[in-house]
């Protein structure tokens, strides 16, 4: 069992230079693009990676080595990508890493549409809200952490919303579009 501990943004920087520094091109998929949003300082949750490239699969080893060059453990998550976790001011910082593979599927076109932000002078990608959301009531998890989110934020936009659920095949979006109902928005 992983116990979460609270971060700083600056830490959060840190960890995500470490990924970029060594060329690694990802995309923030988890609710740390929410906190960010939001404008929150601290952190507590795990970072969600998805990797663009070098892919998780085909490059596990470089991974490792990532891990073990900067004094991290390397383990998996519970569908069997890379689980990495960071030593950062003596806190535990865990980020897991993810492609499409069994229930993580997120078009490409989606995370192309993902905005950039500036953390401590490093820019990088983010989900926006909306997609977040979006990939949330896919996996009709955490709909009660979703329904907080929806009133913290202070605006919805909802043609993204749309757009994105039209990126899932057809038969998907009724679920989907029901679970953003049980969470107040309305498409």
């Amino acid at each position: 069992m992983v116990v979460f501990m609270s971060y700083s943004i600056s830490d959060l920087a840190r960890v995500l230079r470490v990924f970029s520094s060594n060329n690694v091109k990802f995309t923030i998929i988890g609710d740390t693009c929410i906190q960010i949003v939001l404008g929150k300082e601290s952190f507590i949750n795990d970072i969600d990676l998805f990797i663009i490239e070098p892919s998780i699969f085909d490059n596990e080893r470089f991974y490792m080595n990532l891990a073990i060059s900067n004094g991290w453990e390397y383990s998996y998550t519970e569908i069997g990508t890379p689980r990495l976790i960071a030593n950062i001011n003596g806190k535990e910082i865990v980020i897991e890493l993810y492609e499409n593979y069994l229930d993580i599927d997120i078009p490409e076109s989606i995370i192309n549409k993902s905005r950039v932000v500036n953390i401590n002078d490093l820019k990088i990608r983010i989900l926006y809200p909306e997609q977040y959301l979006v990939l949330k009531a896919r996996q009709g998890v955490d709909l009660d952490k979703l329904k907080q989110y929806v009133r913290e934020l202070k605006q919805i936009d909802y043609k993204l919303l749309k757009e994105t659920i039209d990126k899932y095949p057809e038969d998907e979006r009724k679920v989907i579009i029901e679970r953003l109902e049980d969470i107040g928005l309305y498409i």
